[in-house]
């Protein structure tokens, strides 16, 4: 016996009207895949190293250069849009990784109960108490500032709202019909949580993850910002740093990074909203 598949799926005509119906999120969408081909097309379009000096400092914006350029002569614009695919692989990493974790500790808590449930929500409010961008700054501190190291530590600090989201709605469907039926018919425990409970919960975490994702953005700009971002890599929050000592005479050098990020969390919180409308219709005033 198996559940019935979510009414409202990502490529039924319903989800995109819905979707397409909230203005902000169409502008959200558009300006988020504007900065997707950034990404893509960043070793296209800047095939030079965005650390290399290509001018004379401080070059005003559409000068000789696009953007402009910064204290050392590296091309802003060249900066920017390697910055873009940094960001956003990073984000979508640390992301991945931390509704994974979530996604695993809320079915196995909502779905067993008792001293499991208990175990791991004890767990999850431990880490909930600890101040996120704190502890992300302690841990990339302590492994070393690399890729691998931030992605870890954002998916560390982001994972426990998503663990309770699921958790919440696993004791919702628990107890339903078709789960007591998959039940009596012998199903396996990890056959019910994965093919019969988990695709009827994928809208909430399906949102949750696209607002994750303005997070670890947020989180991930604020460690390079620090010093603590991957030295090897161009990104927002390093070109924001280094140019924080030369505010006043160079405004472009924190201005444009800065607004760059604006504009990513921005259009991904109207696309998380448009997807909210979309995935919970009944949510949406008529």
């Amino acid at each position: 016996m198996s559940a019935s598949a979510p009414t409202n799926s990502l490529s039924s005509p319903t989800f995109r009207n819905l979707f397409f119906r909230n203005k902000g999120a169409s502008v959200g969408l558009v300006i988020f895949l504007a900065i997707v081909f950034l990404a893509v097309t960043a070793p296209i379009l800047f095939p030079f190293d965005p650390f290399s000096n290509v001018g004379d400092p401080f070059e005003k914006p559409f000068s000789a250069f696009l953007l402009g350029t910064d204290q050392l002569g590296r091309d802003v614009a060249a900066g920017l849009a390697h910055g873009a695919s940094t960001s956003l692989l990073l984000a979508l990493l640390a992301t991945l990784v931390s509704l994974f974790v979530g996604t695993m500790i809320g079915c196995l808590s909502g779905y067993y109960g008792g001293w499991v449930d208990q175990l791991l929500m004890r767990i999850t409010e431990f880490f909930q108490t600890i101040p996120s961008f704190v502890f992300a700054i302690v841990l990339v501190a302590i492994m070393q500032p690399s890729i691998e190291s931030i992605v870890i530590a954002i998916a560390v600090v982001t994972w426990p709202p998503i663990a309770r989201l699921v958790r919440g709605e696993m004791l919702a469907i628990r107890r339903r019909e078709f789960v007591e039926a998959c039940i009596c018919l012998g199903m396996r425990d990890a056959q019910i949580i994965f093919r019969e409970i988990l695709p009827n919960i994928l809208s909430p975490i399906i949102v949750t993850g696209s607002l994750m994702v303005a997070t670890a953005i947020l989180i991930e700009s604020a460690l390079a910002f620090l010093g603590l971002g991957d030295p090897n890599i161009m990104s927002w929050g390093f070109m924001i740093g280094a140019g924080r000592s030369f505010l006043r005479d160079a405004w472009w050098l924190c201005a444009i990074p800065g607004l760059a990020i604006l504009l990513t969390v921005l259009s991904i919180n109207l696309i998380g909203e448009g997807l909210n409308d979309a995935l919970n219709p009944r949510l949406r005033k008529m």
